[in-house]
């Protein structure tokens, strides 16, 4: 110390120096009392109070003296610290030339001011930290506010250094993080979830280098939303996260109480993580919505993760909802390249899987693979209602992949997968080519639905309406109408589907050939209606006079030709009646849209040119 004042009492047994002032390390001790006592005895003693103010660098740089050193053990490096402080202080100690710290009794009191203290964590620093610090024998306790990169927190700090905790430190923070903070900390750092987030954090760091702790999350204020299974948590719907981890020193983690609880949602689950990340994952509950699942993540090699989801119940409706299932992992792959890295193989067991109109599959089994942003190779069977077998298959190919579709139970199936709600029974077959190489995928094929039975439909309704077929209309708004064959080609991409020469064939014909824009709900296209099927197709059986009056494959001399444009529900239809009395071939000449070979688009001044083959 220097520049000491105070005054002192000397007695035969002690001397008492009191009200003293001074310096002690260029920092200013405004109070202080010595008292060295028992010099009647052996061993003196000394008891010494005292309280110094200065810049927070200095009295870290005094507390990281030997025998104290409670500066750098701890990371902080005081000559990097900012801000004031002052400390109370208090020695009891033996007169000893030998004294160790083990054989001095102390508490020390410190209050700091808007305190830096650079690298806390990692490479994280603590700034304008307003901190309590208690020091004694058995431990160092800190507590206080501060903004650990720029994010506001409580800060609780305990490290042991006598007793069965010996080594150990506890950390404890309690902050609320919004999205730039989570990603500046690197803290649930997802584009799952949006919004502030109530964090709470403690880590028991053990003296052998691993690590036991607890992590809660309010997620009243933030958005949860994994689009790819359809889960969301808005904004004002309460959600709680909590999990306890164990590390042990060598980079590996393990989660243990996983929850997620909300309205509608629950997860319970635990995991496990090494330094190249996931290793396994495992919920033995997952629901959410209508959803009732487990699932079973583990990681195969770097790559790859097997993938096993079992359950009573999968809700498959929220899926139909999507615009563009064919194009949904390209847009994926655009925004988050990162992902393409990463293949997953899945095995599905779910005994009920939910469709609209309260329809449902069940019994289902099969595997998907997923690579490359898609779904690369799959199969899968399920029933129908438990009793109509439904086959779904991807294989891979040069350009691409292949797909097949059958249903036994047609009309259900397309009723039940909000396709077509007018459909009852028959049988369905898709076969289609997906080509890969474009950079929106595109699908190409075939479908064929054989015994088809059609109720109630409106736009067909109209169109038999207005082409003054009033008792077909009655049958259809009755028993409905059974087509032995409806079959055509078909292209899909970005929601866009198109067909050219599209036709169902039964007690009436019809062709089609146009566009459906699934994503506009519009539909614009034209086609022919053939009341009397079964006669037309047999005049069409007689050599050239068929041909001359009946015309292309599909068509009839009892005809009439119709165009509909605008909404898919409620379009708006135009009859051509003078083509009701027209031969075919003399009907596609004058009164059908002219359009090219392979167009769909009736009207070629609204951006095609017209062919020279005329249809």
């Amino acid at each position: 110390m220097r520049n000491i004042k105070g005054q002192a009492i000397l007695t035969e047994k002690q001397i008492h120096v009191f009200d003293l002032v001074g310096e002690v390390h260029g920092l200013a001790v405004p109070t202080g009392d010595v008292l060295l006592y028992d010099f009647d005895k052996d061993t003196q003693t000394a008891d010494i109070t005292l309280s110094v103010i200065g810049e927070s660098r200095k009295i870290f740089e005094f507390l990281d003296k030997e025998p104290l050193g409670f500066s750098t053990p701890y990371g902080i490096v005081p000559a990097k610290m900012t801000g004031v402080g002052k400390v109370d202080a208090q020695f009891v100690f033996p007169l000893k030339d030998d004294l160790t710290l083990e054989r001095v009794n102390f508490e020390a009191k410190g209050q700091f001011e808007n305190a830096f203290i650079p690298n806390v964590f990692e490479d994280m620093s603590l700034s304008n930290a307003d901190m309590a610090v208690l020091v004694t024998p058995e431990k160092l306790t800190v507590k206080g506010t501060g903004n650990i990169q720029n994010t506001q927190a409580n800060i609780s700090f305990q490290s042991w250094f006598k007793g069965k905790r010996a080594g150990d430190r506890r950390y404890e923070v309690v902050a609320k993080l919004d999205d730039k903070a989570r990603a500046e900390l690197g803290l649930i750092d997802t584009p799952y979830l949006k919004g502030s987030v109530g964090a709470s954090v403690g880590v028991d760091l053990k003296g052998d280098g691993k690590a036991l702790g607890v992590v809660t999350l309010n997620l009243l204020e933030s958005t949860l939303d994994i689009p790819e299974i359809k889960l969301s948590k808005p904004v004002g719907v309460r959600g709680l996260f909590g999990a306890q981890f164990q590390t042990d020193g060598k980079g590996n983690t393990k989660l243990s109480n996983i929850r997620l609880s909300s309205e509608n949602m629950e997860l319970v689950g635990e995991a496990e993580l090494d330094d190249a990340g996931l290793l396994n994952f495992s919920a033995s509950k997952l629901a959410f919505g209508k959803n009732d699942l487990s699932l079973i993540i583990s990681r195969r090699n770097p790559k790859t993760y097997n993938v096993t989801v079992n359950g009573r119940t999968l809700d498959l409706f929220p899926f139909m909802e999507s615009d563009d299932a064919a194009n949904d992992n390209k847009a994926d792959k655009k925004e988050s390249p990162e992902k393409d890295d990463l293949n997953f193989n899945v095995n599905l067991a779910i005994e009920n899987a939910l469709l609209d109109d309260g329809l449902s599959l069940t019994s289902v089994a099969g595997y998907a693979n997923y690579s490359n942003g898609l779904v690369s190779n799959s199969e899968i069977v399920a029933k129908l209602e438990g009793a109509h077998e439904v086959k779904f298959s991807i294989t891979p190919q040069s350009n691409g992949r292949h797909l097949t579709f059958t249903s036994m139970q047609a009309g259900t199936f397309l009723r039940g997968i909000d396709v077509y709600d007018n459909s009852r029974e028959g049988t369905l077959s898709v076969i289609a080519d997906i080509d890969d190489t474009k950079e929106d995928s595109v699908v190409s094929g075939q479908v064929k639905i054989e015994k088809m039975r059609i109720i109630d439909a409106p736009v067909l309704g109209k169109i038999l309406t207005i082409g003054s077929l009033t008792g077909i209309v009655e049958l259809l708004q009755n028993d409905g109408m059974t087509f032995d064959t409806i079959e055509g080609p078909f292209t899909y991409t970005n929601g866009l589907i198109t067909t050219k020469n599209f036709r169902a064939v039964g007690a009436i014909g019809l062709t089609f050939s146009g566009k459906v824009d699934q994503d506009n709900g519009t539909i614009d296209g034209f086609g022919t209606v053939i009341p009397a099927y079964t006669l037309n197709s047999i005049l069409g059986n007689i050599p050239i006079l068929g041909r001359l009056l009946v015309g292309r494959e599909g068509e009839g001399i009892f005809g009439f030709s119709y165009k509909l444009k605008g909404e898919s529900d409620n379009p708006t239809i135009t009859v051509n009646p003078v083509s009701a009395f027209a031969p075919g071939i003399l009907r596609r000449m004058f009164f059908e849209p002219w359009t090219d070979a392979g167009s769909t688009n009736p009207n070629p001044s609204e951006g095609e040119q017209k062919s020279d083959d005329k249809p």
